[in-house]
């Protein structure tokens, strides 16, 4: 079982040195609007960086995000992990949000090449259930905005899907106040020790 305080504590020195940023990281990246390029969190050294770092300590066989956008951060973290089979991403259906999910493979695809899939709908729905039961994830990435209710189910729902000794990490865990509420009430609630990273908003990482 890796010693994930050993592994926080390489991760802060490297984000802390800044020698990469989103900038060199997402070139090869195709975005909604180009003008995103020049904003401070594109190119921010403590944002997406944090990724490609956490992608050189865990190695899980089969990944699954919760919240599949334009995958940028998965890129990321794919860059620096060889390992994973397996990837899964989901969107959340709404009828009133105009989505295509080619954007999203095509950046994930500049850096992983192993097995992935996709799929779109309501994750309380049986179907979300019957498609993310069907494997055991060894890691789970949730980055979204959302209210605590909406966080706490999604690291509820996570939780539950994660392997033994999988990792559940989520992003606005410092700089959204619901989302660190939600964080730190689910890791009280299932007796594990809550990782916090000082990434651009915010990172935290259960470990199961």
């Amino acid at each position: 079982m890796l010693n994930f305080e050993d592994i926080q504590k390489e991760i802060k020195g490297l984000i802390r040195k800044q020698l990469v940023n989103g900038k060199i990281l997402l070139q090869d990246c195709k975005l909604i609007d180009e003008n995103a390029r020049r904003s401070h969190a594109y190119s921010d050294p403590l944002y997406v960086p944090f990724y490609y770092h956490l992608g050189k300590f865990i190695k899980p066989k089969n990944v699954f995000s919760l919240s599949f956008n334009l995958g940028l951060l998965e890129k990321c973290f794919f860059m620096s992990c060889q390992e994973t089979e397996f990837f899964l991403g989901f969107h959340q259906f709404d009828r009133n949000v105009y989505f295509s999910p080619r954007m999203g493979i095509y950046n994930i695809r500049r850096s992983y090449k192993a097995d992935f899939d996709f799929f779109e709908g309501n994750i309380k729905d049986d179907s979300f259930h019957v498609k993310a039961s069907s494997t055991k994830w060894n890691a789970i990435f949730i980055n979204e905005e959302c209210n605590y209710d909406t966080a706490l189910y999604l690291l509820e729902t996570g939780w539950n899907l994660l392997d033994e000794n999988g990792f559940l990490i989520i992003d606005y865990a410092i700089d959204l106040k619901a989302v660190k509420q939600a964080f730190h009430g689910f890791a009280d609630s299932v007796g594990r020790k809550p990782f916090i990273f000082e990434t651009r908003y915010g990172t935290g990482i259960l470990c199961k």
